[in-house]
């Protein structure tokens, strides 16, 4: 039955192209015009398809930002456990475009230098304004280093590290 479907779509005719009678229609005639149409309401293939993709790559950006937190928590422990230790100043603090509860979060700006003389630049983690603020230009914390790449390093603030 031509024109008719009890499924989510129906087939149609270019005009022209069908028989008088609704109920008839040359096989070969329906094979070369047909054409599917999406029925009132209800998603067309091409949707469908679009979400089902999507599904697919929107648990990527998530497990990107889980990643990057695993990577930064492991060089941490590393680094406190056995990285070198220096003296580093602070060069500024200030708000980021992140925010926690509408709360924006702080970084702290340090320059250290390490243990060959060479002067590397750092920041610290997000902290919350209150944190942040309790430090101003050319105080003086601690940071943790890698000893064969010194451009790695965390911030530890006031804490002394554990010696390595």
């Amino acid at each position: 039955m031509a024109g008719r479907s009890n499924s989510a779509t129906r087939w149609t005719f270019r005009p022209g192209r069908h028989s008088p009678s609704e109920d008839r229609c040359r096989c070969s005639t329906y094979r070369t015009t047909r054409r599917r149409v999406g029925l009132p309401g209800r998603p067309t293939e091409s949707v469908r398809s679009f979400w089902a993709v999507s599904a697919d790559f929107l648990p990527w950006p998530a497990g990107l930002i889980v990643a990057y937190d695993v990577r930064r928590r492991l060089l941490r422990a590393r680094l406190q456990r056995e990285g070198a230790s220096e003296d580093a100043t602070v060069t500024g603090v200030g708000p980021t475009n992140f925010s926690v509860n509408r709360a924006p979060q702080w970084v702290i700006r340090y320059r250290y230098v390490d243990s060959r003389g060479r002067i590397h630049t750092g920041k610290s983690e997000y902290l919350s304004p209150e944190e942040a603020q309790e430090w101003k230009e050319g105080d003086v914390g601690h940071v943790r280093y890698d000893r064969q790449r010194p451009a790695q390093n965390v911030w530890f603030g006031r804490s002394i590290p554990r010696e390595s």
